[in-house]
């Protein structure tokens, strides 16, 4: 079936304004890109909407409110069946979405009992075909076979398989066979034709835990076994076929001290029986996530104390790749196998890396901040990212986003609660030989404008004047014009507001000033070192009888004074002592110097950034084109080097 005939959806749950300026929860439902928007609501009564839920075919959609629930035609919204019971907070489908079972909180009626609070319906006819209790609100829903023959349930140590229409009174309850093991806290049951059952023990006594694994209808000899340490809960994850299953294992506390949230171990065992081993993770730390690729042959385990790494194993549990170490938590496979999103959501920044599985090379980087929600939609292009409350209460929306980076689509909404995509079998977009290109994207929303930069503070005296070099930026190049204030070249400010008369006065002053400090220098410089001029006056007018500056030696225009010039090269050798006249000023070796140690930092900080590089860091773009000076940085360092051995020389 050609991809372009076949459209997806999603559906949300948010907060909407109704006519009488009451805000409810609604279930809404939009399409899919390229044409993604929402398109109606499906809920039209003044009620709040508890939960929506599609089953596995994306036939139907269940969507529960306090006063009833009510099942629709997910391509039409077209009314199936309203079950008319109040007080359901909770609903599954079966595989095939032939059964509906609800949950209820449990009540004690007045003779102390507890009514059945697990419901199982026909989804058509509505019709109850028997009810259960069950306390516990975690772990309620069934477990179904794939062909909805039978389903399985947990009651204190036992697991019973169960026929739906094993028996004709709702009353009554047609349990097939039963697993019973001491000690038993969790099961589950593996997709694919040849069901298998998972069982965990708990660690008790001294005794280790183990995972047992059963044929469905066969609990009296176990396919397989796998004992550990250090387990009070783990969580199975099969593979699609149902050929394999990974447990991680978890202890509430972590006795070494090194982890808040506990230790964490990763197990394979195959259904056949035929191996099982510890996977072995090469990197101290939790267990973020694990996901088996579409075709059941391989899997990708995000692990350690961040930055994370992120392997591929096959599935005998070997390496195939690795991904680095990166500060990502998520991973998920497209529907179709060929693309893999790395992730960091939850305290993480949010950055996504797409990765194409068959070259092993990354496709595009996104941030998506603040994410509570990611999945691929079913057509392997496109993921949802979307902001729920209550875990945040700003910011709540719906993002999609192809895998090239693109922005397709942006909904801000006041209170998300619940977002998903309608299922779709992902034969209906076959994988292609090459990837699909960028889609055109939507404008990125405008940030609030920020007040503009100041730069720089700057004294009085300094301003209008141009900055030394030792004080530049290692990236100013000279040739970016000089921002002004009031006028003033060279100082931070805003450049059209026109210049004062006091202002352009001092400034005049302040330029005379250095102008004739520089004839100074020059002619102190050129001088034999008396002070004095051939003709034996004072040097200069300010430094004669009652010109002098504040703050000089009366004796400075008389008494020639030593002026010790020191240049520390990179050896750390010492410069010649010279003599000059009247004031200290810059010399030569100086400014050499000056220069040399602020090239010389440069390259240093060069160094810091490849360290980082190959420590696997991404760096930003202006680090990167400061790198790219490092061998004009060199030849300036070189040529310094020799001018100042040249001064001292001399």
């Amino acid at each position: 079936m050609s991809d372009s005939r076949v459209p997806t959806q999603f559906a949300c749950k948010r907060s909407l304004k109704i006519l009488d300026d009451r805000s409810l929860l609604k279930c809404g439902v939009g399409s899919g890109p390229p044409e993604a928007r929402l398109t109606s609501v499906l809920d039209e009564t003044k009620d709040n909407v508890r939960k929506f839920e599609y089953d596995a075919t994306g036939k139907y959609i269940v969507y529960v409110t306090r006063q009833d629930v009510r099942i629709l035609d997910a391509s039409t919204q077209a009314s199936i069946q309203v079950i008319d019971r109040k007080g359901i907070v909770d609903a599954a489908f079966s595989p095939r979405g032939t059964y509906l079972a609800t949950w209820e909180r449990p009540v004690k009626a007045e003779d102390g009992s507890v009514p059945a609070n697990l419901l199982l319906w026909e989804t058509v006819t509505g019709k109850q075909l028997c009810a259960f209790t069950h306390k516990n609100g975690n772990q309620w829903a069934p477990q179904w076979t794939a062909d909805e023959a039978h389903f399985l349930r947990m009651v204190t140590g036992e697991v019973h398989v169960i026929n739906p229409t094993g028996s004709s009174n709702k009353d009554t309850i047609s349990i097939q066979s039963k697993l019973r093991l001491e000690g038993m806290t969790e099961f589950s049951l593996s997709p694919g034709r040849s069901p298998v059952v998972a069982a965990f023990i708990a660690e008790k006594k001294g005794a280790p835990a183990s995972v047992r694994l059963f044929a469905l209808g066969s609990f009296t000899q176990p396919i397989a076994i796998k004992t550990f340490f250090k387990a009070d809960k783990v969580q199975f994850m099969w593979n699609r076929l149902g050929t394999g299953i990974l447990v991680l294992t978890q202890t509430d506390v972590d006795k070494t001290g090194k982890s808040y949230y506990g230790e964490s171990n990763l197990y394979y065992l195959a259904t056949a029986g035929n191996y099982d081993c510890r996977v072995a993770l090469d990197k101290e730390g939790p267990i973020h996530d694990v996901a088996w690729h579409p075709e059941s042959k391989e899997f990708i385990v995000v692990y350690g104390y961040m930055p994370a790494k992120s392997t591929l194993f096959d599935q005998r549990a070997n390496k195939v790749h690795e991904f680095g170490s990166l500060p990502r938590n998520t991973v998920r496979f497209s529907p179709q196998g060929r693309i893999l999103l790395l992730a960091g959501f939850g305290n993480l920044a949010g950055t996504v890396d797409f990765w194409d599985r068959q070259t092993l090379k990354k496709i595009a980087t996104i941030e998506a901040s603040n994410t509570s929600y990611c999945e691929w939609s079913p057509d392997g292009r496109y993921i949802m990212a979307a902001t729920l409350s209550p875990r945040l209460r700003v910011d709540n929306g719906i993002r999609l986003w192809h895998y090239t980076g693109t922005l397709v689509w942006e909904e801000s909404m006041t209170e998300l609660y619940q977002a998903g995509w309608r299922p779709a079998p992902a034969k209906n977009w076959p994988v292609r030989a090459s990837l699909s290109p960028a889609p055109r994207g939507i404008t990125q929303p405008k940030t609030p404008t920020s007040p503009a930069a100041v730069g720089a503070y700057r004294p009085p005296g300094a301003r209008g004047l141009s900055a030394p070099s030792i004080f530049r930026r290692s990236d100013d190049d000279g040739t970016s014009p000089s921002t002004t204030t009031n006028g003033k070249p060279g100082a931070p400010g805003a450049s059209d507001q026109p210049m004062t008369k006091t202002a352009l006065k001092n400034m005049k002053k302040r330029e005379a000033r250095r102008k004739q400090q520089e004839k100074e220098d020059s002619v102190s410089g050129s001088g034999s070192g008396s002070g004095k001029k051939e003709g034996g006056g004072p040097q200069t007018r300010r430094e004669g009888s009652g010109g002098r500056r504040k703050g000089s030696s009366p004796k400075s225009s008389s008494t020639p004074t030593k002026v010790e010039v020191a240049m520390t090269t990179d050896g750390g050798k010492e410069g010649e002592r010279k003599k000059g006249g009247g004031k200290k000023q810059p010399e030569l070796e100086t400014d050499v110097s000056k220069k040399l140690k602020s090239v010389k930092k440069k390259l240093r900080q060069i160094d810091d950034l490849k360290d980082r590089r190959s420590r696997g860091e991404t760096l930003e773009a202006t680090q990167i084109s400061k790198m790219g000076t490092e061998r004009s940085l060199r030849a300036e360092a070189d040529r310094l080097e020799r001018e100042a051995t040249k001064a001292l020389e001399k």
